[in-house]
């Protein structure tokens, strides 16, 4: 639970995730009183819809009253969809609203485009150094092919073979 208040001050969008088949207990309630005291925007996800409640609604209104609820069942995936799509909202409004930060889906996506960076400051000090320009593009080559692999427009087998190892397709 420590961890969860330490990032909570550079988080742009908090997601609480609930057992609304157990009560609103004390860690709970800790972590509800620190995303409201730092303002933050809140999404509050209220799993295992699909038994019994026994965690009464109204603290957790009161404490974080501007959160948005859903109501979701992972077992039968009820609501999940709804949740999803609010969420891809939500990112979408962040990047549109000057967030500094940008969502990507996979830490592949991550290491290509640090692969990207790295390829235009090499063709950058190319230039700098006055190197001839078929080492220039050596460095322009190598970002066009990583532009073209984050867009899906080429792929090595090593990647699907990523892709399926990490994703476990057909378990």
């Amino acid at each position: 639970m420590t961890r969860s208040f330490n990032v909570i001050s550079d988080c742009d969008l908090i997601i609480m995730v609930l057992d609304v088949s157990a009560p609103f207990d004390k860690e709970d309630r800790s972590v509800a009183n620190v995303i409201s005291r730092e303002s933050k925007d809140c999404v509050t996800v209220f799993n295992k819809s699909d038994r019994k409640r026994v965690m009464e609604m109204d603290e957790i209104i009161d404490i974080l009253p501007n959160a948005q609820p859903f109501f979701v069942s992972v077992k039968t995936r009820e609501g999940l969809e709804n949740f999803k799509r609010s969420l891809c909202d939500k990112m979408a409004f962040l990047n549109r609203t000057g967030s500094d930060y940008y969502f990507l889906s996979s830490q592949r996506h991550f290491e290509l485009l640090e692969k990207l960076l790295s390829s235009l400051e090499f063709s950058l000090d190319t230039i700098k150094s006055g190197f001839p320009s078929d080492m220039l593009l050596v460095g322009l080559r190598d970002a066009l092919s990583v532009l073209a692999e984050l867009s899906g427009e080429s792929f090595d087998e090593a990647i699907l073979d990523r892709i399926f190892n990490e994703f476990c397709v057909g378990k």
